[in-house]
């Protein structure tokens, strides 16, 4: 009996709805769930890289800094002109782009992406010191 199957089943549906499916060793997730990997442990924008990485932002942006090419989400190094647009200071459009993310809709792209206001505070700076300190 393939006890695997259900798991692939649910994996593809995933993959389908949203264009990437991240899976990682169970140690791994437990790491990232809790916010307790090594990386994300230190402060400012290269703790934030890691939080980038580890919550999966790859997957539907564009970044440099990260390395990233996902085509779903907005284009991250664009930042800047995405505040302006939204006629907002950036880090303060990037902080609510981030834990409200349905608050400002870049035109162009769909109304997908989950908040991530669980995460702890001293989290969300991190992303936010490196979104901001990456972007132009």
């Amino acid at each position: 009996m393939d006890t695997a199957a259900p798991l692939r089943r649910d994996v593809r549906l995933l993959g389908t709805m949203l264009g990437q499916v991240l899976v990682m060793r169970q140690a791994d997730f437990q790491k990232w769930a809790t916010g307790s990997s090594t990386a994300a442990q230190g402060g400012g924008a290269a703790a934030g890289k890691a939080l980038f990485t580890n919550n999966g932002c790859a997957s539907c942006h564009t970044f440099a800094p990260a390395g990233a090419t996902g085509k779903v989400g907005p284009d991250l190094d664009k930042l800047a002109a995405y505040a302006k647009q939204a006629n907002k200071p950036l880090e303060a459009f990037v902080r609510e782009s981030i834990q409200d993310p349905s608050a400002y809709i870049q035109p162009g792209y769909p109304n997908v992406m989950a908040s991530f206001n669980s995460l702890p505070a001293q989290q969300i700076d991190q992303l936010v010191a490196f979104l901001t300190k990456g972007s132009s």
